[in-house]
């Protein structure tokens, strides 16, 4: 069929897409958020404090090797992403605003188990943390965090195979962290004081509503 290939001896390579929505585990880095509200807010009228970063959403891309109907290796690249602002009024009546871009650059390798309707996988791969403020009022950043972590997922799976073209899958998943990242850099970009090391692991978990080119 048009945009699947197929490997008689070995199985079926499909393209995917689709989007991730991921609740967030960030204390740390909500800490210093709060932290700067509470010190800002003390300098000038913060009529927007930073809110906590407990969410982040964003594109699904990958491609899977159908072994059968019950065994599949994925390699997926996921980029998820937020906002986070503060406005306020300086003291001499000028805007006080600053930004914060956050995003997930994920590579990932896995491996899927499919029973009927129903499938288990997981995964490993790299997980690049990026952290990004505005310059000034322009459409330039300034990048504060640039750092990776290896991580690791689960995920279950319900698929539907709608027609011979194209194929769903609703897949919620949990991420666990292996290594850290140092937020340092944005604890000093915000001037918020720390005598210790600021490490975050960004564990989450969510779902993933994905399409194949072709029946599952």
């Amino acid at each position: 069929m048009l945009g699947m290939l197929f490997f008689p001896m070995y199985g079926q390579f499909n393209i995917k897409i689709g989007y991730s929505f991921n609740i967030l585990s960030a204390s740390e880095n909500n800490a210093l958020l709060d932290a700067f509200n509470m010190t800002k807010g003390n300098e000038i009228d913060l009529e927007i404090p930073f809110s906590n970063l407990n969410s982040m959403h964003g594109i699904h891309l990958g491609s899977r090797f159908l072994l059968g109907n019950s065994n599949a290796f994925e390699f997926t690249w996921e980029n998820m992403s937020r906002k986070r602002q503060a406005v306020g009024e300086n003291q001499d009546g000028s805007l006080f605003q600053t930004e914060l871009f956050y995003s997930f650059n994920q590579y990932m390798i896995g491996y899927q188990s499919y029973f009927g309707n129903w499938g288990l996988g997981s995964g490993f791969g790299y997980n690049n943390v990026s952290v990004r403020d505005r310059i000034a009022n322009s459409d330039f950043k300034n990048t504060i965090i640039s750092d990776g972590q290896w991580i690791a997922r689960i995920n279950l799976s319900l698929n539907f195979g709608q027609n011979e073209n194209v194929s769903l899958s609703l897949q919620p998943f949990v991420q666990f962290p292996i290594t850290s990242i140092s937020l340092d850099p944005l604890a000093s970009e915000l001037n918020v004081e720390s005598t210790d090391t600021i490490n975050e692991s960004f564990f989450n978990y969510g779902v993933s509503l994905i399409f194949y080119n072709g029946r599952q």
